[in-house]
């Protein structure tokens, strides 16, 4: 069986069916929390370039946060209340490692990706027929998600790419491929340009 980043990672995420909204605390720091009590399972990471999103957040804008979290959800449960900082934390980490990825400096990759907290949940999947197992992860939450996509990238030197008609990131199944759908690339051939929009 071949193992791809696709299916070696095994995560299935809730996120509020009804979304979120941003309140204050006491001491008038922002917080994510759900609009409901209604729950959807999603598969986020079925958009292999979704770290590359993340990375993309800009921080000061409130905005893009609460969009991230409306597709994708909240960092340790559907109903569980955010605060903002753990979003925007997360994401200024992962700017700069994907910009050390960039500039291929793997030493400052290495450095400050190893003490970061990633997936400790991984196995090995027994196969039939008395094949090889196969490793597994299994993340616990969305944060530790994103960082076994992005270091599972690293490693196999996957492609991301920003689609040339939408500018959404996806993964290219190959170098050339550059949009991220068949509307896009429809859209692209009749020299039309798709608004930008959310990675679902």
């Amino acid at each position: 069986m071949f193992v791809t980043s696709k299916n070696q990672v095994l995560f299935e995420w809730k996120r509020c069916r009804d979304g979120y909204r941003i309140d204050h605390d006491d001491a008038g720091a922002p917080w994510l929390h759900p609009n409901s009590a209604n729950t959807e399972p999603i598969q986020p990471l079925e958009n292999r370039a979704l770290f590359r999103r993340f990375a993309d957040l800009t921080l000061d804008d409130i905005d893009e946060v609460l969009a991230f979290a409306n597709d994708v959800g909240l960092t340790k449960a559907a109903l569980e209340p955010d605060p903002v900082s753990v979003f925007t934390a997360a994401a200024e980490t992962m700017k700069v490692l994907t910009a050390a990825l960039e500039r291929n400096d793997y030493t400052v990759l290495c450095d400050q990706f190893n003490p970061l907290l990633r997936p400790a949940s991984f196995f090995l999947e027994p196969q039939p027929r008395n094949q090889r197992p196969v490793l597994r992860y299994r993340p616990k939450n969305l944060l530790e998600a994103l960082w076994t996509q992005f270091a599972l990238a690293v490693t196999r030197n996957e492609i991301q790419r920003r689609c040339v008609e939408c500018g959404n990131w996806f993964a290219p199944i190959n170098a050339k491929k550059m949009t991220c759908s068949n509307a896009c690339r429809t859209a692209k051939s009749r020299g039309g340009r798709k608004s930008k929009g959310a990675i679902k």
